[in-house]
């Protein structure tokens, strides 16, 4: 269940617990990244296409989540009831307060540590734009342990050279087929009943999410 709440709908409840699902079943993904970096250099080979096989496991079960978002959830009910409230905000004023307008990223899934997580591991490579730079604007909206994480696994060494082309490859298009139900969900949530090409976190994000994939699947042995 939900502890907090915008307009008490069951639709709303069920939007959330489909993403708290989502973060749990990263867990394991976790482990597998933790497991590689403590791995001996002679094992190191093995260990890495072990967990990658994990990983693409642990990926393709979040994407079985987020596959069940109709389930519970009306498209049309989402977009005009709590959607409002969850969207970016702009030129936000405190009354009493003496500070420029002020912008805020709206509730988006770009604050989840898990797919930048993933890309760090990878070292998957993105074409620099105003999308990347969202991206690392996020990090200002993740806690600190997770932005420490983040560097730690950045500043592991490139596996994709010593990885099996068959394990790293399915990890790639795992991340690959999430991203394609999200961008359908976004196109039949959002981009069908609104002319403005924004996302609830305030960027292009149709172009955004075919571009991820287009990258991810690019980044293949």
């Amino acid at each position: 269940d939900t502890l907090q709440n915008f307009v008490h709908l069951y639709d709303e409840h069920w939007f959330i617990l489909v993403h708290v699902e989502i973060e749990a079943r990263a867990a394991e993904v976790l482990d597998a990244i933790a497991e590689v970096s403590e791995a001996a250099p002679e094992q190191l080979a093995e260990t890495l296409n072990r967990s990658l096989c994990r990983i693409a496991a642990s990926v393709n079960r979040q994407a079985e989540v987020l596959r069940r978002i109709p389930e519970k959830m009306d498209p049309a009910l989402y977009y005009r009831t709590f959607r409002p409230y969850i969207r970016f905000l702009e030129n936000v004023r405190y009354e009493g307060v003496e500070l420029p307008p002020m912008q805020f990223r709206g509730e988006t899934g770009a604050q989840s540590s898990i797919m930048p997580l993933l890309e760090a591991f990878l070292k998957i490579p993105h074409k620099p734009s105003i999308l990347t730079n969202h991206l690392l604007d996020m990090r200002n909206y993740m806690p600190q342990l997770h932005r420490e994480l983040l560097e730690q696994v950045e500043a592991m060494a490139p596996i994709r050279q010593l990885a099996a082309a068959e394990e790293f490859n399915s990890v790639l298009e795992a991340i690959a087929g999430f991203r394609e139900i999200h961008l359908g969900w976004a196109e039949e949530y959002i981009n069908r009943r609104t002319d403005d090409p924004r996302g609830t976190g305030g960027t292009p994000y149709m172009q955004w999410l075919k571009q991820l994939i287009d990258e991810t699947r690019s980044h293949m042995l």
